[in-house]
């Protein structure tokens, strides 16, 4: 992958949110990483992009990091309006999680999530699985939408 991707981190935690970002940071990755704070402000990004990207605009893909649990809109809300939407159903989607629960995985993933993480509780392991995310939609390289 040559060109940059934008990752969308969709976590109301400000805690999660700091130590992702530490984990991005320290690990020198240079694709932008947004923020919001949950399922509506997610859509409402995603859908600002698309709209931009209707006029002309040259927008970079994006890959969309889902916390579950989240007070007004969750994970798996917002990840099946995502994939309903025509305009949003081709934006890769990689769900973080709590907890290993088989039954949550098998629900994301018949909901279309692309891949299903458990967020670690040490910072070592946090840096690592956002460096795999990263390194792992640079080299499939993120789809972009169907012409319109």
């Amino acid at each position: 992958m040559n060109g940059q991707i934008d990752f969308l981190l969709v976590e109301e935690n400000e805690h999660d949110v700091a130590a992702i970002r530490r984990a991005w940071t320290r690990s020198e990755i240079t694709h932008q990483l947004h923020v919001a704070p949950g399922g509506k402000s997610c859509l409402e990004f995603l859908e600002k992009r698309n709209q931009e990207r209707k006029k002309g605009h040259p927008a970079k893909p994006v890959v969309v990091m889902l916390d579950d649990k989240m007070a007004t809109m969750g994970g798996v809300e917002t990840l099946e309006k995502i994939r309903q939407n025509d305009n949003l159903c081709h934006v890769p989607v990689v769900m973080l999680m709590a907890s290993d629960e088989n039954y949550r995985k098998l629900k994301t993933y018949r909901m279309g999530a692309n891949a299903y993480i458990v967020k670690p509780m040490a910072f070592k392991e946090l840096m690592e699985m956002v460096q795999i995310i990263v390194r792992f939609w640079e080299l499939a390289e993120p789809p972009e939408p169907a012409g319109d």
